[in-house]
């Protein structure tokens, strides 16, 4: 599939996966990278730390060469038809055993941290998710959920929670899950593959489950915003 395809997939489910972006070994190269650095957020609860968090690591330059950083804006760039910049670039981790789940969510419940002041049309159409799965994925080790087609459905119904480790997080309400599904949208497991990329909307609802298996889970989150955007400071300290 070319660019052009995945653009119009992008446009029509709210998300495209392009397999085997990243090779194996650049794969086990940037585990093996990030595996020397002291975490920065852990289990919460874990007698022995456990690392789930690296921080904004968007100035590592061996990391943005090994993932083709300038190349994934330059093309992300023909999604959001504006000049873009990385603001983002995350290890994430779920450790084994423990790794806890996140709840339906679509990204633009957060636009008052990481788009303070944007007008949330210009967020849908001009902010950029990106995804790097460094493990294979599936459901039994808390995978990437999707809720096909929700990205169609603008700014939901949401509610505020507490989640597993103590975070504050804003969710998708149970009936207006109910209503995507009873409308056609497909909850879906994506099952990435270690070194895929997946580029989906800030609208685009998604999830996963707890890691119950005995290995670590780890994956690179993005995002990309528009050059130019300057943040309204006191939106954000607000938030």
């Amino acid at each position: 599939m070319n660019l052009e395809d995945l653009i119009e997939q992008f446009q029509e489910k709210g998300f495209f996966v392009k397999e085997n972006y990243l090779d194996e070994k650049v794969v086990l190269n940037i585990k093996r990278y990030i595996k020397k650095k002291d975490p920065k957020v852990f289990d919460s609860f874990s007698k022995v730390p456990l690392g789930r968090g690296w921080g904004n690591l968007v100035d590592d330059k061996l990391l943005r060469d090994s993932i083709g950083l300038v190349d994934l804006i330059k093309n992300s760039e023909k999604i959001s038809k504006v000049p873009l910049s990385c603001n983002l670039l995350m290890v994430n981790n779920k450790p084994r055993w423990v790794g806890r789940d996140f709840e339906f969510h679509q990204e633009i419940f957060n636009s008052s941290t990481f788009a303070a002041g944007a007008n949330n049309n210009k967020v849908k159409d001009q902010w950029i998710q990106l995804y790097i799965p460094l493990d294979d994925e599936n459901l039994l080790n808390g995978g990437l959920c999707i809720v096909e087609g929700s990205h169609n459905y603008g700014y939901l119904e949401n509610e505020d929670i507490v989640d597993g480790n103590f975070r504050h997080k804003r969710r998708v309400t149970a009936q207006k899950l109910d209503q995507l599904v009873n409308k056609g949208c497909c909850i879906k497991p994506l099952n990435l593959k270690a070194g895929s990329l997946l580029i989906f909307s800030t609208y685009l609802v998604h999830a996963s489950p707890n890691n119950l298996s005995s290995n670590d889970r780890m994956s690179l989150v993005l995002q990309f915003e528009p050059k130019n955007f300057t943040p309204d400071k006191n939106i954000f300290d607000k938030e």
